[in-house]
């Protein structure tokens, strides 16, 4: 592991390059804001150019261009209602580190990664800016771009407006520019006053026991091969995301009974998959690829007792069946308060011990892979997640591969269960796993 040497050269408040309107200074956030929990998602990305430190001017000019057009990022928390868009800004970070960064991709732990991003800060009265940024210049010249963005108004398809919007004006790409709708999302859903914030705390307890996390890729060979096997007349072309998502949930409930098999820790129980599904293109008609906030609701698959032994296209069929419930007519459903009640019922289920709970999350085919500042495509992208590895257990998150066929998986378990799961012959047939870069690009 290499021993990071880590120094901050500067920080200070990047603020849009023109003063927000009056009228526009108290922005409405969403129904779908309000559902979520006030924590950052942290995202950083690797570029392996050489002239890293002669960037940093044409970064934050483009990055102050950037939140004019995105001027509620620039602005603060007020209520669970409104964010004050008053022009603060948002935290830049230039710092500095002693490696090279291929030899830091060799092996990005978590520990490494949080070197290179601007906060780890998770409480709710911690979080007050909207988006903070870390760029971090590697010995080589190679660069990396670490934020933290508030999940009260951003999802992951938001972030990858935003980057990509950012990517295009330092590049001077203005053709690729997107124009962000910020008015949408609250049209469509309005904020209701009798709605609380729900609770970190209440979405994801900590554990006490020990969680690592590894990372696999399902190249486009494998994710055909799963297509295949699950192919049904009920399915004829499963998706991508229903068969990883599938086979994962299968293969990860068949670690944990194998794992208490040989603990001795008891009968087996029912199992819950989470997961949040961007609801833009199902809309009738779809919201523009532009549009910003929680644009997403949270859906819940359940499968029965052992139902892991049972054949892979079952589950693809449980996981298919629950994403097409999110159709033309979500707004409806949204709107009368459906979404605040199966994300209460699920936090009951998760809290009560009942069930085996999954969490997934997928940032494929939204553009991330895509963020070009005019060094061309990332080279990795780390997702570290909102807390620390120890506290994110059955937690997978799916992005595509740099190549745009395949799928990585970064999966969160219990330690005992993880060491089952890489292991298991059927696993691998499929996942192959990655140290590094270097692995990864031999995969890909």
């Amino acid at each position: 592991m290499i021993n990071l040497e880590l120094e901050v050269v500067s920080k200070e408040q990047i603020k849009p390059s023109s003063s927000t309107p009056n009228d526009l200074r108290c922005f409405k956030i969403c129904l779908l804001d309000q559902l979520m929990p006030v924590f950052y998602i942290p995202i950083i990305l690797f570029y392996p150019i050489r002239d890293g430190i002669q960037m940093l001017p044409k970064l934050k000019d483009a990055l102050s261009k950037t939140l004019t057009k995105f001027y509620p990022l620039a602005g603060r928390i007020k209520n669970n209602v409104v964010i004050d868009c008053n022009d603060e800004g948002i935290s830049f970070i230039e710092a500095r580190v002693n490696c090279v960064v291929l030899d830091f991709l060799k092996d990005p732990t978590f520990e490494l990664q949080s070197h290179l991003i601007p906060s780890m800060t998770l409480h709710t009265d911690q979080v007050t800016e909207m988006v903070q940024v870390q760029v971090t210049i590697f010995h080589c010249g190679g660069i990396a771009i670490g934020a933290c963005f508030c999940h009260r108004i951003m999802d992951a398809a938001s972030i990858s407006c935003f980057l990509n919007n950012w990517a295009a004006i330092t590049s001077s790409r203005y053709d690729q520019v997107i124009c962000p709708d910020l008015t949408i999302a609250s049209s469509l859903f309005p904020p209701n006053d009798h709605i609380s914030h729900i609770s970190l705390d209440k979405l994801m307890p900590a554990y006490a026991s020990p969680c690592i996390s590894k990372t696999f890729v399902f190249d486009g060979s494998a994710i055909s091969n799963l297509k295949a096997k699950t192919m049904s007349k009920g399915i004829p072309s499963p998706t991508r995301i229903e068969v990883v998502s599938a086979f994962i949930w299968k293969q990860a409930m068949a670690s944990l009974n194998k794992s208490s098999s040989i603990l001795g820790q008891g009968i087996r129980r029912p199992s819950m998959l989470g997961f949040p599904v961007n609801i833009r293109t199902r809309m009738t008609p779809p919201i523009p690829r532009g549009c910003i906030g929680n644009l997403i609701v949270h859906m819940v698959a359940c499968c029965k007792l052992a139902e892991e032994e049972e054949e892979l296209h079952k589950l693809v069929g449980i996981v298919h069946e629950t994403i097409s419930q999110v159709d033309g007519d979500i707004a409806k459903r949204i709107n009368s308060l459906e979404a605040f009640h199966v994300v209460d019922e699920f936090l009951r289920e998760f809290s009560s011990g009942k069930r085996n709970t999954y969490f997934f999350s997928s940032w494929c085919k939204i553009g991330m892979t895509e963020v070009d500042f005019g060094w061309g495509k990332p080279l990795w992208i780390g997702l570290l997640g909102w807390r620390p590895i120890s506290e994110q257990r059955n937690c997978i998150t799916l992005i595509d591969t740099t190549d745009g066929n395949g799928i990585e998986a970064q999966i969160i378990l219990n330690e005992h269960e993880m060491a089952i799961l890489e292991h298991d012959e059927e696993f691998l047939a499929f996942a192959t796993p990655v140290i590094g870069i270097s692995s990864y690009q031999r995969v890909t």
